[in-house]
């Protein structure tokens, strides 16, 4: 699926209101972590966790070859216009009946 939404954060937020994940769920909200010599958390980090403010979820970050793995085995994918550093982001909601 392709959507025209350029600030993925808003896109997240407006998923989390008609899709709400399983707090079953260890981790269902997944960034990759930063490479080596990147030290400044990106911007994009704060508008997820801004996000999630008052929700049950956390950020969670996993390596980047673990990243790609997972998105592998994705049911659904949506490409966004965000060009940001960083945007990237698994949403894994558990069961869907």
């Amino acid at each position: 699926v392709y959507s025209y939404a350029e600030k993925n954060h808003l896109l997240l937020a407006e998923i989390l209101k008609y899709f709400p994940l399983d707090i079953d769920e260890e981790f269902p909200i997944t960034v990759m972590s930063l490479d080596q010599g990147i030290f400044e958390e990106p911007q994009i980090w704060n508008d997820y966790k801004n996000v999630l403010a008052g929700l049950p979820y956390t950020l969670n970050e996993i390596p980047r070859e673990e990243f790609y793995q997972r998105t592998r085995g994705a049911y659904a994918t949506i490409q966004t216009s965000d060009s940001r550093v960083m945007a990237d982001i698994i949403i894994r909601k558990g069961f869907v009946f």
